[in-house]
């Protein structure tokens, strides 16, 4: 929103004292949060209200001239999901580093490698953690790769069609800080392709991550007795003093499945034009990062 006011407001098709007072109204809101009344149905509505209430119904007026009432929600969730794509790759290379160190400190110790639940060939610690860690790097370059997609924008693109005002879209995207802007209305409104494809990536870290704590899990068991973690990461049992368990791993694998859930779910939706907005998709992607801060912790 304040990115289309300061470009209208740069090329004087609203008064630049106006445009301020719309920029400070919407500072204020940042600031104190949007209080959200139902009975006006949507985002839109809401924050002209809010608008209007700071800097008179003239400027409240302005506010989404020309653009379509999804952008106060879309344009938005699209960049939260781009500032989380980082997140999750800031948090994957923290877990990279974690493999490769452990991989350093067991370049000697050997461990019996498992196929089919039986013991398959002897391997080092040190071998086995470095692998995952390359299979998570595979992860992290799809995870960045998809990153890219979010450089072109979508904002002031109109509805179906352009909209009757003349925003420069690509004054808009550089405010935004994005690269570049989609072609047509008809796909910018509906772009959801975009967040999809980095759930999609984000899915793939997620079983990377069950992967290895499901070896981890076997390998832990008083059986096998390859890895034993410490008090801190140990649970108890009431019953069975004896017990050792890593309940530590459970959210990690309930977490990667409900992100693979919601990314089934979303790409059904796409691909039978059933409505879903992105807001649904952001919701899903603090699942993949809750799931690395489980395994990171």
């Amino acid at each position: 929103n304040m990115a289309c006011v300061v470009d209208l407001a740069e090329r004087g098709v609203v008064d630049k004292a106006c445009a301020r007072d719309i920029l400070r109204a919407l500072s204020g809101i940042a600031a104190s949060g949007l209080e959200l009344d139902p009975r006006l149905e949507d985002l839109q509505p809401n924050l002209e209200r809010q608008v209007a209430a700071r800097a008179g119904d003239e400027a409240a007026g302005w506010l989404t001239v020309g653009r379509a009432r999804r952008e106060c929600s879309h344009i938005a969730q699209y960049l939260a999901i781009r500032a989380e794509t980082l997140d999750l790759v800031a948090r994957a290379l923290e877990l990279d580093a974690c493999l490769l160190e452990g991989a350093r400190s067991h370049l000697k110790t050997v461990v019996p490698y498992f196929t089919g639940l039986r013991r398959a060939e002897p391997i080092t610690f040190g071998y086995y953690l470095a692998s995952f860690a390359e299979e998570l790097e595979t992860g992290i370059e799809v995870v960045h790769g998809s990153y890219g997609l979010f450089r072109r924008s979508t904002a002031a693109s109109g509805n179906i069609i352009p909209g009757p005002v003349p925003l420069d879209r690509a004054r808009v995207a550089a405010l935004l800080g994005m690269a570049a802007t989609t072609r047509y209305s008809l796909y910018g409104q509906n772009n959801i392709d975009v967040p999809l494809a980095m759930l999609g990536a984000g899915t793939m870290l997620g079983t990377t991550m069950v992967r290895l704590v499901t070896d981890l899990s076997l390998w832990h068991s008083s059986d096998i007795g390859i890895v034993r973690f410490s008090d801190a990461l140990s649970g108890g049992s009431f019953i069975m003093p004896q017990k050792r368990n890593a309940s530590w791993m459970r959210p990690v694998r309930r977490l990667a499945s409900e992100a693979r859930s919601r990314y089934l779910e979303a790409s059904e939706s796409l691909a039978h034009s059933i409505p879903m907005s992105t807001g649904e998709l952001l919701a899903t992607m603090p699942l993949v990062h809750e799931g690395m801060a489980a395994l990171l912790g």
